[in-house]
């Protein structure tokens, strides 16, 4: 007998002594890892997007795209839980702020969902604010008008409402109206030299009485009513916890419960209510949070 036939043998009547388990596994080994690869390509990856800068005053919108359903996510932050929305078939969008008295430092956002799919938490450093102070000159009937009870009730009421409806998509808006700014968001307020304990919660444009007042984005009117204190105001809500207010105007054009288009005039500038001059005080809430207005929109200039 030829030598490689006698190995040959050998190797073969070795082989048969293996049980069968193990024949089968060794068999089955490069399978499996194939599997075990492709399946972990299949799990998608969750991409978070979280918008930028951060600081006193900002506005953070939340990107979130999955392959898989989310259950009910939402987003904490600074005390605060909001709803993360479904905007199309992978993509979900939230919204949250941080008011002008937020102090320096780090905060923690969260995002989940019931199914565990989304889960994700960052420590974000707010900058300091850095807010100048603006003193008023006020005499005549100005000096002492105060707000309604209704007034403030509907006012905040406003700035409080939540819904799921959506009536916009990303920014930037356009300006409410042609015009600079006169006072900045975040200013601490005075009265005759007196500090009022308030600060800005909006900005004013400064433009001639009669100028063209826009919506900033779609959304439902809330609030089309003369107050004292706020005057001639529209207050809208552009869904899922985003709502711009309009205080002081000499015309209003729009009435409670309209559905508005984008750029959509709503009224027209004046100095209605506690307002030393034409101007348009513009304001916009996140969850109920006031931000910097400037950050929804393109570049505006301060006056000179």
């Amino acid at each position: 007998m030829h030598l490689k036939t006698f190995l040959l043998y050998v190797a073969v009547f070795f082989l048969s002594l293996l049980p069968a388990s193990t024949a089968q596994e060794q068999a089955s080994q490069p399978e499996k890892a194939i599997t075990k690869i492709n399946q972990q390509k299949l799990i998608p990856d969750i991409d978070i997007s979280l918008s930028k800068p951060f600081k006193p005053g900002g506005s953070i919108i939340v990107w979130v795209t999955s392959q898989k359903e989310l259950v009910n996510p939402q987003v904490s932050f600074a005390g605060k839980t909001s709803k993360l929305y479904k905007i199309d078939e992978t993509r979900y969008r939230g919204i949250t702020g941080i008011d002008a008295n937020a102090s320096p430092g780090g905060y923690t956002i969260k995002l989940a969902d019931e199914t565990g799919h989304l889960n994700y938490s960052k420590i974000m450093e707010a900058s300091p604010g850095h807010f100048p102070i603006q003193n008023i000159r006020i005499s005549g009937t100005k000096a002492g008008l105060k707000a309604t009870e209704d007034e403030l009730q509907k006012v905040s009421e406003a700035k409080e409402n939540l819904t799921d409806s959506n009536y916009w998509i990303d920014r930037p808006f356009k300006i409410p109206t042609s015009g600079c700014i006169i006072s900045v968001y975040g200013l601490n307020r005075y009265h005759n030299g007196k500090p009022t304990g308030n600060y800005h919660k909006g900005i004013d444009i400064k433009a001639p009485s009669g100028n063209p007042v826009y919506a900033m984005a779609g959304g439902k009117v809330l609030i089309a009513e003369d107050f004292r204190l706020h005057g001639k105001t529209v207050a809208i809500d552009h869904g899922q916890g985003l709502m711009s207010i309009y205080i002081h105007l000499n015309r209003i054009d729009v009435k409670k419960d309209d559905i508005l288009t984008k750029d959509e005039q709503i009224g027209t500038v004046g100095s209605t209510g506690f307002a030393t001059g034409p101007h348009l005080h513009w304001g916009v809430y996140i969850n109920g949070v006031d931000v910097n207005p400037v950050d929804w929109v393109g570049p505006i200039s301060k006056c000179r």
